[in-house]
C-alpha cells in the first residue's frame, strides 16, 4: 500500500514546506521545526488514507482554556466550505484535543472513525497532559485478519486506548489540520512538531496477497505481522515475506523468501512484504544527531519506543552498528541499562533516558 499527498511525494510524512494559499501561511513540517497550532491551519491532503494507517507527532501546550481545544485533525469534510458534518464516517480519521482546563493540567481526547461510529471518542482521564511539556502521541490501525482492524494509542510510549475495528475504511481526499479546521473549535495554545502519516507502520506491505519464491530457513510462529517483517530484516539475503493472519487454518506462519518473487495470488488471510535489496548497515546511520539531556530529562527528548526484546549494548560503538543491521532502527538511547537501539520513530522526554543519537541517513 502507497501513501500519496496532493501536491508533494508518496509515502511518509508530513515533513514538508506547504504552502496552502494566500490567506494561510506556510507551515514548515520538518524533524526540527516547530509549528505553531493554528484555526484552519491546513498542511497537506492525503490522497489516500486506511483502512490501515499510523500517526506520530510530538505536542506542547503553553496554555489551556475552558474549551476543548484541537491538536491535530484529519477529515474528509471540506470544512473550509462549511460542509463539516460529524454524522459522516470519515469525519475524523483521527483527530485529537485536550479537554477544557482552567489550570496547568489537562487529558487527552481522541475520536475516530470507529465501528460504525464516525465520532467514536475516548477521554484519558488517567494521564495528564502538562503545560510547557513535550508529549508523544502515535495513534495505529492495523490489520488484524479478515475485516478486524486493531485500533491502538499511545501516550510517550504507553498504550492508553485500544479497540477492535470491524468496519474500517480507506478514504480519499484526507485534510490534515495542524491545530484546528476552523474557527468553530479553538485550536490548542501550543506546538507541534515531527508529524508523521503514513498508512502501514511496516513500509512496502500488500495486504491480501500471498506471495511465494525461493523459501529459505523453516516456517516459523511469530505474533504478529511486525515480527515476521522484522524476521525478514533480520535474516541476511531476506528480501521478502509472507504471514497469515490468526483467523486462517496456517495461522500466524511466517516463510522468509530470497531472490524475486515468482508467483503472487489473492488471499485475504496472507499479507506479504518486500525488504530492500540493499545488503543491511551498508548504507545506513552514516551520521548521528546528538542531543544530552543529562540533568535536563523534563525539557528534552532523548527516548525512543523500544523493540520486545530489549537491545543495550555496553558500549556505543556496539550499539551503533548493531542500528545499522536493522533496517526499523531510528536511534540509539543512552539509559541506565547502557546504550540501546531503539525502532520507535519519535523521540519524548524519560527521566531515565540521558543521552539520544538519532540515525541521520
Amino acid at each position: 500500500m502507497k501513501l500519496s499527498i496532493v501536491l508533494l511525494s508518496c509515502l511518509v510524512v508530513l515533513a514538508v514546506m506547504l504552502a496552502v494559499s494566500e490567506a494561510k501561511q506556510v507551515a514548515v513540517l520538518s524533524e526540527n521545526e516547530e509549528v505553531a497550532l493554528e484555526s484552519g491551519r491546513l498542511v497537506g491532503i492525503l490522497d489516500r488514507w486506511g483502512p490501515e494507517f499510523f500517526v506520530s507527532f510530538d505536542v506542547k501546550a503553553t496554555s489551556f482554556i475552558n474549551k476543548w481545544q484541537s491538536v491535530i485533525y484529519f477529515t474528509i469534510d471540506d470544512i473550509d466550505q462549511k460542509n463539516s458534518d460529524l454524522g459522516v464516517y470519515g469525519c475524523r480519521i483521527p483527530a485529537v484535543y485536550i479537554a477544557k482546563s482552567t489550570g496547568t493540567t489537562s487529558h487527552l481526547m481522541f475520536a475516530s472513525a470507529i465501528n460504525g461510529n464516525p465520532n467514536e471518542y475516548y477521554i484519558d482521564v488517567n494521564n495528564d497532559i502538562s503545560v510547557g511539556e513535550w508529549n508523544n502521541i502515535e495513534i495505529a490501525q492495523t490489520h488484524d485478519g479478515d475485516v478486524t482492524y486493531s485500533f491502538e494509542v499511545k501516550l510517550n510510549g504507553q498504550s492508553v486506548y485500544t479497540s477492535t475495528n470491524t468496519q474500517a475504511q480507506e478514504f480519499s481526499n484526507v485534510r490534515v489540520y495542524a491545530g484546528s479546521p476552523d474557527s468553530r473549535t479553538p485550536a490548542l495554545n501550543g506546538v507541534t512538531r515531527r508529524i508523521n502519516a503514513r498508512e502501514s507502520r511496516i513500509p512496502d506491505v500488500q495486504d491480501g496477497i500471498k506471495a511465494r519464491g525461493a523459501k529459505f530457513g523453516d516456517v516459523t510462529i511469530e505474533e504478529s505481522k511486525e515480527a515476521c517483517y522484522a524476521r525478514c530484516l533480520n535474516t541476511e539475503g531476506c528480501t521478502f515475506w509472507t504471514w497469515y493472519y490468526p483467523s486462517s487454518r496456517l495461522a500466524k506462519r511466517c516463510s522468509v523468501y530470497e531472490g524475486e518473487i515468482t508467483e503472487s495470488r489473492t488471499n485475504k488471510h496472507a499479507i506479504s512484504g518486500i525488504i530492500s535489496l540493499d545488503p543491511p548497515g551498508t548504507t545506513r546511520c552514516i551520521s548521528w544527531t546528538h542531543t544530552d539531556c543529562t540533568g535536563r530529562e523534563k525539557e528534552m527528548s532523548c527516548n525512543l519506543g523500544v523493540y520486545e526484546t530489549r537491545q543495550w549494548k555496553v558500549s556505543l560503538q556496539e550499539a551503533q552498528d548493531s542500528c545499522r543491521m536493522k533496517s526499523d532502527c531510528f536511534g540509539i538511547t543512552k539509559d541506565n541499562g547502557g546504550y540501546e537501539p531503539r525502532s520507535g520513530t519519535t523521540p519524548y522526554s524519560n527521566g531515565a533516558a540521558h543521552e539520544l543519537w538519532i540515525c541521520d541517513a
